[in-house]
């Protein structure tokens, strides 16, 4: 199930509007996810990336399993742009596997770079 209104929602309430691309993704527990650990999910399209290098994505995390809160990462698309190589790709999107462990929080766990977004929490 989808939480993407819930998450929207939730942005408008805590931060307005925003001109820049937001995705969102629940918060998979260790059987629902690929890597057996407990996940964030976001795919976020690669062109929406190319297209948008001086700005930034908007990546929504839920905060637990069935929880109104979320986690906000404000990503600069050069960032992510510049690790695009790094990243899984599944149908033209890159595929992030952020980790929702305290120990790991935030870091890339499928892609070969490991890489931390922990400095792009708002």
């Amino acid at each position: 199930m989808s939480i993407r209104n819930k998450a929207l929602k939730w942005f408008a309430a805590k931060h307005g509007k925003v001109d820049s691309p937001i995705y969102t993704s629940k918060f998979f527990l260790p059987d629902e996810s690929w890597p057996k650990k407990s996940v964030w999910f976001p795919q976020i399209p690669v062109k929406v990336i190319n297209c948008n290098l001086s700005g930034y994505i908007n990546i929504l995390c839920e905060v637990a399993p069935d929880k109104n809160d979320f986690h906000y990462l404000r990503v600069p698309a050069k960032f992510l742009h510049s690790h695009l190589e790094k990243f899984g790709k599944l149908n033209g999107k890159i595929a992030l596997y952020l980790s929702t462990d305290t120990k790991w929080l935030f870091i890339e766990e499928r892609g070969e770079g490991n890489l931390n977004f922990e400095n792009f929490l708002v």
